[in-house]
């Protein structure tokens, strides 16, 4: 979920197509851009801890991060439709900007 925006653009650096896989229930065919897409933030001691192991051997999550600092933890990164060469779905492989204008054959019949 996190990082599918930073090889999108190591490919396009280096003129490697490429491709991401999506199920269908995944796309909100009521948002106009992914801009406008709701990204959780998950708890930050998520990446400012691990967990280990004591001498005593008792597990105890300790901070790995230098002590005052913070961070974000979103749950999920958006990649521009133009480092996308295509969409992989169930139904077949479009061209971002040609996913909305196949939305009735996806399954979307709503007005957006």
């Amino acid at each position: 979920k996190i990082g599918t925006y930073t090889k999108a653009v190591m490919a396009k650096r280096h003129a490697i197509p490429f491709y991401v896989a999506i199920p269908l229930s995944t796309i909100d065919w009521e948002l106009e851009s992914g801009l406008d897409i709701p990204i959780e933030e998950r708890d930050e001691d998520e990446v400012l801890r691990a967990w280990g192991i004591t001498e005593g051997g008792r597990r105890q999550s300790v901070r790995v991060a230098n002590p005052g600092s913070t961070a974000r933890n979103p749950a999920f990164d958006v990649t521009p439709p133009e480092l996308i060469t295509g969409i992989i779905t169930p139904l077949g492989i479009f061209k971002p900007r040609h996913l909305w204008k196949n939305r009735a054959k996806l399954g979307f019949s709503g007005q957006a």
